[in-house]
């Protein structure tokens, strides 16, 4: 049911305009703030066979966990010149190759794109496997005392850079990655 009140289409531009923001304002309407891009079920399926596949591994419930040890070790990151390789069951999973899995099986889309999905799955497996994430040791040197008051005992594993959206990453670490993350690409810039 609309609400707001007819306004005189005749009335100039900006009064126009300025009563439609005043309207839109009163209906007190929240906007996610975040898009994230979702890669359907079969896309993500289908990734994991490949890697299974492509690596010999016993099931995709391997290819899952292995991806995910990867990532959290910064397998997302695009920079060229690194490629995180973990042996598993008789093979080197390559951060490179499976990133070029998820671009061609999930309809282009990123590996972090990739994660942000899975985020609460590699955190779980990142405890279990007591795998910090990839920016842990630079939060932690970087903004130590932000690092010492934050309270959870598992915030190693949440300092992933795909982790940055997550709504069950605790706040104080979604803050220091989004913190690094600006001041890492503010300096890129200034080069």
């Amino acid at each position: 049911m609309n609400k707001s009140k007819n306004i005189d289409n005749s009335s100039s531009g900006s009064s126009f305009y300025a009563e439609l923001a005043k309207q839109g304002i009163a209906l007190n309407i929240t906007v996610k703030t975040e898009t994230i891009k979702e890669i359907p079920k079969e896309q993500i399926d289908s990734t994991l066979g490949l890697i299974r596949e492509n690596y010999k591994l016993e099931s995709d419930a391997s290819a899952f966990y292995g991806t995910a040890i990867i990532m959290q070790k910064g397998g997302c990151n695009s920079n060229k010149n690194t490629n995180i390789v973990i042996e598993m069951q008789g093979s080197k999973l390559e951060s490179k190759t499976i990133g070029g899995f998820i671009r061609t099986k999930c309809k282009n889309a990123s590996p972090r794109q990739f994660c942000r999905q899975i985020a609460d799955q590699i955190f779980e497996i990142a405890k279990h496997s007591k795998t910090p994430g990839n920016l842990k040791v630079r939060l932690e040197k970087q903004y130590t005392k932000q690092w010492n008051e934050i309270q959870d005992p598992d915030k190693e594993y949440w300092a992933s850079d795909f982790q940055s959206s997550n709504p069950n990453c605790p706040d104080g670490i979604k803050f220091l990655i989004r913190q690094n993350y600006q001041e890492t690409f503010s300096k890129q810039q200034k080069k």
